[in-house]
């Protein structure tokens, strides 16, 4: 008579191929996730630079009503592109535009 073992529970083990199958699922929801949260992102720092914008917009108005009338007084003295060229330290005058000369006549009211 042939000496027979007990029999010991069954252990399966995973196999190479679903693990592989686990990691590829794994990275393909991942790199969906990331594809949605860098929208998100983008979304975000779209409405913050739209709020900053408002907000400049906001005091910049505020200025022009605050000092409407010394404004209007600077707003008559003429500045050459090269000044706002060289107070900008743009390449060209062909880069100068009016929001440079405002920003100046701004900085005026302020002195």
């Amino acid at each position: 008579m042939r000496y027979q073992a007990l029999p010991t529970p069954f252990r399966r083990a995973f196999t190479l191929v679903e693990l592989l199958t686990v990691v590829i699922i794994i990275a393909i929801l991942a790199t969906i996730s990331l594809t949605v949260m860098n929208g998100a992102m983008q979304a975000a720092r779209e409405a913050k630079t739209r709020a900053t914008i408002q907000r400049i917009d906001t005091a910049i108005l505020d200025i022009f009503e605050s000092y409407e009338e010394r404004y209007n007084d600077i707003a008559a003295i003429p500045l050459p592109d090269a000044q706002v060229q060289a107070a900008f330290g743009l390449a060209s005058t062909t880069d100068v535009t009016e929001g440079h000369r405002v920003a100046i006549r701004l900085h005026m009211i302020r002195d």
